[in-house]
């Protein structure tokens, strides 16, 4: 797993990230996790992702990074 992609979850909802978390490392992708956008916005810069997975609620949530990012779980793009 030295090499596996790294996938930023973030959601409030401990169920959803547990859920995420099972599903993504039975396929061998690292997972890491935040709970809000202050904890996403610290593990953006110290692990620096290929994927991110968040839900919003219709604020303008997301901040000018560099990694790629699911919104509602309907569009998959890697960091190339």
């Amino acid at each position: 797993m030295a090499n596996a992609y790294t996938v930023l979850v973030v959601d409030d909802e401990p169920p959803i990230r547990r859920f995420l978390r099972t599903s993504l490392a039975a396929s061998d992708y690292r997972v890491v996790e935040a709970e809000d956008a202050a904890g996403a916005m610290r593990l953006l810069a110290a692990e620096k992702p290929d994927l991110m997975v968040l839900t919003t609620s219709g604020r303008k949530s997301r901040r000018s990074t560099s990694a790629p990012t699911i919104m509602s779980a309907s569009l998959l793009a890697w960091r190339s």
